[in-house]
């Protein structure tokens, strides 16, 4: 697959943090397809943000629950798909197949 692009990107709601730290925050529906791994990824530039501070944890329509992180570099949300991991691989990022509802906090 690829990165995901603006047309898989649904806002649902945008409002800022208070000042000091003034985030802007989006509660978004996000239609991925293979997306939220490390290649295939979820950029912080759909959301109108240059980086990500937080991610909450992202549910699809039947309430199953998808962990959400910010890369390391912040440049990227980074999904990890819990139920389908091992205890080997329960720490890696996965690209995942469903359609989510997260919000999503980070600098404009």
């Amino acid at each position: 697959m690829a990165a995901l692009t603006r047309s898989g990107v649904t806002f649902n709601a945008t409002w800022q943090t208070p000042a000091p730290r003034k985030l802007k925050c989006v509660d978004v529906n996000l239609v991925l397809s293979s997306q939220g791994g490390l290649t295939n990824s979820i950029g912080a530039a759909l959301f109108g943000m240059s980086t990500i501070e937080e991610v909450g944890l992202a549910r699809d329509a039947d309430s199953a629950i998808f962990l959400g992180a910010p890369s390391y570099d912040r440049t990227k949300v980074v999904m990890y798909d819990v139920a389908n991991a091992t205890d080997g691989s329960r720490d890696a990022p996965a690209d995942i197949t469903a359609t989510v509802r997260v919000i999503i906090k980070g600098k404009a």
